[in-house]
């Protein structure tokens, strides 16, 4: 046993709060979601370019789109899905939360059942069978 299996766990608060993904969390790998085609490529490149993705559970939404209060959170499946791309998807916000003692990617539940990388959830989405409103097309 080492140091760090006594060491107990950090008691994470804030932003990355959350330590397991909503029962309809996008980034589950055992649920359908089905987003807007190209949606799901665009919250990959926000997130490999170091934005945020909130739980969609924290935000309040207005007529203006959802809104981030003192309460919202990173989303939890898509700090496991990034956490689980390796090096390669891990994002700077990430790190500097590390680094600063809010975010502990050990208290992010192990069993998760998410996508093993960003490439692999764009990949596996289910496809896009919404008919378009006339306003759409």
């Amino acid at each position: 046993m080492t140091d760090d299996d006594r060491r107990p766990a950090r008691q994470v608060r804030g932003p990355f709060g959350r330590t397991h993904p909503c029962s309809n969390c996008p980034f589950r790998s055992d649920r359908e979601f089905h987003l807007a085609e190209g949606r799901r490529e665009e919250i990959a490149e926000s997130l490999r370019g170091d934005e945020p993705f909130h739980c969609h559970k924290t935000l309040d939404y207005t007529d203006e789109g959802p809104q981030r209060v003192e309460s919202t959170v990173f989303c939890a499946g898509a700090l496991k899905t990034v956490e689980n791309g390796g090096e390669r998807d891990r994002n700077a916000l990430m790190q500097v939360g590390e680094r600063l003692g809010l975010y502990d990617p050990a208290r992010l539940q192990e069993d998760m059942p998410v996508y093993g990388s960003l490439d692999e959830w764009i990949a596996e989405a289910p496809s896009y069978n919404r008919e378009r409103t006339e306003d759409e097309a």
